[in-house]
């Protein structure tokens, strides 16, 4: 099984974390295993961390500041 990181800045509902969450919601779970990190810690009503875990995506939060992750 091949691992493959995605790594973000948060998984609130947007368009390009939405297309990370279809993106890994239906890779071939038989060959492929999609983890996520985020860079900072998401704590908005409208994120997407449920689905991610509803699906078997793992997903760590590196809770960096916003200042922090870019360096």
């Amino acid at each position: 099984m091949v691992k493959i990181l995605f790594v973000i800045s948060n998984i609130d509902a947007q368009g390009p974390v939405n297309q990370l969450f279809y993106l890994c919601k239906y890779l071939n779970k038989l060959k492929f295993k999609p983890i996520v990190i985020t860079t900072t810690l998401t704590k908005s009503t409208n994120s997407l961390r449920s689905k991610f875990d509803e699906c078997g995506i793992i997903v760590y939060d590196l809770n960096l500041s916003k200042i922090n992750s870019i360096f």
